[in-house]
């Protein structure tokens, strides 16, 4: 196939995956495209930022350079979520906390991270100053009833999972990751609300996204709160064959 996924080192086992559902080569490392994949009609960025595509003759980069850069950013990318209109955490700064404006606990992040992990959960402001000037960013804590990750492709959500804790003692967790107990499963997206379906389409949209997955909550309200989008998400080896079938046919063709 005509085709070359550029993938990341911490996502390579997915996009080798993707690579070889699809029977064509894939690339992690390299600021360039090497010699022997030059001459391929598609690209898919599969999170990768850092190899260039200088003088390729190219019909279709699916997932563009900087829509990649702005949801790996997660800082930017709740901005950009929150001034489209999408509900999503509110982000708290410096001058929130010498104006105490802030009801702690709250949560800190890195605004590079990848697979769930880096919660600091931050109880007054020295703990927010200090995580501030360690390069984190800073948000508010959602009362969440259940939390989903949708996997869309070309505005279509192709599968999604709900999280569950692996026991009873994980529901007070304050954070739903690995680490406290907690993984996806499979759901049908028809068991998903619509409202939350359609505030994840439109997550992806505003950040020009071909694909991604989208982390999504409802709270004891069932209102909708968008997390985060993840470019290059992990996926099994039967997700990864259904996400390049879908690429495939949205973008590629035979």
């Amino acid at each position: 196939m005509n085709t070359l996924v550029l993938g990341t080192f911490k996502g390579r086992f997915t996009a080798k995956r993707i690579a070889l559902a699809l029977q064509c080569p894939c690339q992690i490392r390299g600021t360039d495209v090497l010699p022997e994949h030059r001459n391929r009609g598609f690209i898919i960025r599969y999170g990768n930022t850092h190899t260039a595509l200088n003088n390729l003759n190219i019909r279709r980069v699916i997932n563009k350079l900087p829509a990649i850069k702005l949801a790996s950013n997660k800082q930017a990318c709740r901005k950009l979520i929150l001034s489209n209109g999408l509900r999503a955490p509110m982000l708290y700064y410096y001058d929130d906390i010498m104006q105490e404006n802030i009801t702690f606990p709250i949560i800190a992040r890195p605004i590079y991270h990848f697979g769930g992990r880096g919660f600091h959960i931050i109880h007054n402001k020295v703990e927010a100053v200090d995580a501030i000037r360690q390069g984190m960013y800073l948000q508010a804590i959602v009362q969440k009833k259940e939390e989903f990750r949708m996997f869309i492709i070309n505005n279509r959500i192709i599968e999604s999972s709900i999280k569950r804790p692996t026991s009873e003692s994980c529901r007070d967790n304050m954070v739903w990751n690995h680490e406290s107990g907690w993984n996806f499963f499979y759901i049908p997206n028809d068991d998903i609300a619509e409202h939350l379906r359609s505030e994840a389409r439109m997550a992806i949209s505003a950040c020009g996204l071909d694909f991604g997955a989208v982390d999504v909550c409802v709270d004891k309200e069932d209102k909708a709160w968008i997390f985060e989008i993840n470019t290059a998400p992990g996926l099994i080896d039967r997700k990864a064959e259904k996400f390049a079938l879908r690429l495939k046919q949205e973008f590629i063709g035979e």
